[in-house]
């Protein structure tokens, strides 16, 4: 269908089902696809109970679509209302305004107006957005359950404008930064985040976490009580763990990765209490293990890859850092991934 305009030549009758079992569908490279059905233009109405009025009135529906994603096709206007989908995944799509229905979804490289949802639905669980705006934009019913958010915007560089939006995410459990070039600071915002589990941090290469060293009390960190997995990669301005962290005393998981600039791990590391898994993989700076890594005493695995300064240093029996990790039940270290 890449040529084509339009997927039907006439717009069906509202009651009208479109493949009723059907729970995933992937449009993707239909530039010139316009819409759903010929001669219906996205409703423009500054009334959003007359907007949805004229929606319902002539939409069809895919009842059962659970999976959508829509990609490179930046002229689509309408498209059927799709009451319990999931996951949805816009990519370089514009003029969205027939999407009034839609509860778990994705919005990347959108040019148009934010999407809006006049019907909320409880069912919206998994976002990634690409524009801060398209999530501040979200009305407040839609945020209460979603537990997985992505955050992809190269434009954004404070997690500060997004507070109001960080106290409505009740139920967040995991959060990521990706491709995040100019986001500088996590300092503000995240401390509304108590029920967060998983912190991904990836590609952020402005971020400076040391300016979370001087907010009083050590927050966000001391809010993030639930916080279990923590992952850096590649954020070349992490050289030092910041302070903070030294109060995520529940954290179970840290992997830190392609972080060339970082020097050292703290010797306050052994406030990582309750650490399970622990790996380092292409931290070429990184020196030697600290003293108090011994007490990490809940440690059960610890990976150490492509660290050429610690290669040697923690090879048993000898090495000078392996009395530091010989109570740790997995070790594994090597130069090369894949010997």
């Amino acid at each position: 269908m890449e040529s084509s305009q339009h997927g039907l030549q006439s717009p069906p009758l509202s009651t009208e089902t479109f493949f009723p079992s059907l729970q995933e569908l992937a449009l993707v490279g239909m530039f010139r696809l316009k819409g759903w059905w010929e001669d219906v233009e996205a409703i423009d109405s500054s009334d959003q109970e007359e907007a949805q009025h004229q929606l319902s009135a002539l939409s069809p529906s895919f009842s059962s679509l659970a999976i959508l994603r829509i990609e490179d096709c930046m002229d689509l206007r309408n498209f059927p209302l799709c009451p319990n989908v999931e996951k949805l995944a816009l990519n370089n799509v514009n003029k969205l305004a027939m999407l009034k229905k839609l509860t778990s979804f994705t919005v990347s490289g959108t040019v148009g107006p934010s999407v809006s949802i006049p019907q909320y639905s409880s069912k919206l669980k998994t976002l990634s957005v690409d524009k801060v705006e398209d999530l501040i934009s979200l009305p407040e019913e839609c945020l209460g359950n979603i537990t997985s958010l992505e955050i992809k915007d190269s434009m954004f560089s404070n997690t500060s404008k997004l507070e109001e939006v960080f106290k409505r995410l009740f139920s967040l459990r995991s959060l990521k930064f990706t491709d995040c070039l100019r986001l500088e600071s996590v300092s503000k915002g995240l401390e509304h985040l108590t029920s967060l589990s998983s912190l991904f941090i990836q590609n952020c290469s402005q971020l400076d976490l040391s300016q979370s060293n001087g907010v009083e009390d050590g927050m966000p960190w001391k809010a993030l009580n639930s916080l279990f997995s923590l992952e850096f990669e590649k954020v070349d301005n992490l050289v030092h763990l910041p302070s903070g962290f030294r109060h995520l005393t529940n954290l179970r998981s840290l992997r830190i990765s392609r972080n060339f600039r970082m020097v050292e791990l703290p010797e306050w590391i052994s406030c990582f209490s309750s650490l399970q898994y622990m790996e380092l993989y292409d931290c070429f700076s990184l020196a030697c293990l600290p003293r108090e890594f011994g007490k990490l005493a809940t440690l059960n695995e610890l990976k150490i890859v492509q660290c050429p300064n610690l290669t040697d240093r923690c090879q048993g029996p000898t090495g000078r850092d392996w009395p530091k990790i010989q109570h740790i039940p997995l070790v594994t270290v090597r130069y090369n991934v894949f010997s």
